[in-house]
């Protein structure tokens, strides 16, 4: 699957996915709402809006528009585009009560959190391969403990790749029998030297691991590289 990147726009993307397949659609606000959005409800539709005259030429010479839809366009004067809208339940001791936030309402996590869901979704099912880049960026730390514990538990071949800079991940552990969440071999650093290249190794090639109270805090105190070299 493609690269996420911190400035992938994956909005569209899972608009897409979650209107072709009901099981994600369900999985998803499922997701949303374990996650503590507070989001009881996500739903794409497809609208007609009114096309100004000022994007006529840019329809007219855009390669990407069938021909068949641009004849439609220019004759109904509307494009169909989809729109999103996400259900807040707001509960206190009196009542309940529902709000309708669209994509520019929420907030960059809320966003970020359906497109990569919606993104780990399909690499489990199709069994495929998904790197993401900065797996931390616009997520709260728990968010991201989260997100790979329920990778993790999942019954596939499919595999996730991903990089961050967020390094407590070191010694995040289960609650269910306090066992960190990776093993030694699927933790990789990478290593800057003076050339300028990048060196890739495994915490497994470290010896003495199992006497550490800390991985973490051995990682702080240098004992593994890539770290910065940086005068505080």
């Amino acid at each position: 699957m493609p690269v996420i990147e911190p400035g992938s726009n994956l909005f569209g993307y899972a608009e897409r996915k979650n209107m072709e397949n009901a099981l994600l659609h369900t999985h998803i606000i499922d997701f949303m709402r374990e996650a503590d959005f507070n989001i009881s409800d996500v739903t794409t539709e497809i609208v007609s809006n009114a096309v100004p005259d000022e994007h006529i030429n840019y329809i007219l010479n855009n390669e990407d528009i069938p021909t068949q839809e641009k004849e439609r366009m220019m004759k109904e004067r509307t494009i169909k585009q989809r729109r999103t809208l996400f259900e807040h339940t707001v509960i206190d001791s009196l009542s309940s009560e529902r709000y309708t936030m669209n994509q520019y309402q929420e907030s960059a996590g809320s966003i970020r959190t359906f497109g990569v869901a919606t993104a780990i979704y399909e690499c489990i099912n199709s069994e495929s391969f998904l790197a993401i880049d900065e797996m931390e960026c616009s997520l709260h730390p728990q968010l991201v403990k989260f997100i790979l514990l329920n990778f993790l538990r999942k019954q596939s071949r499919s595999q996730l790749l991903i990089t961050t800079h967020y390094d407590p991940l070191l010694n995040e552990v289960t609650k269910q029998n306090d066992q960190r969440i990776f093993r030694k071999d699927s933790v990789w650093f990478t290593e800057k030297p003076p050339s300028g290249h990048t060196d890739v190794y495994s915490l497994a090639e470290f010896r003495g691991l199992n006497r550490l109270s800390s991985i973490q805090k051995a990682y702080n105190q240098g004992n593994f590289g890539a770290f910065p070299q940086i005068n505080l």
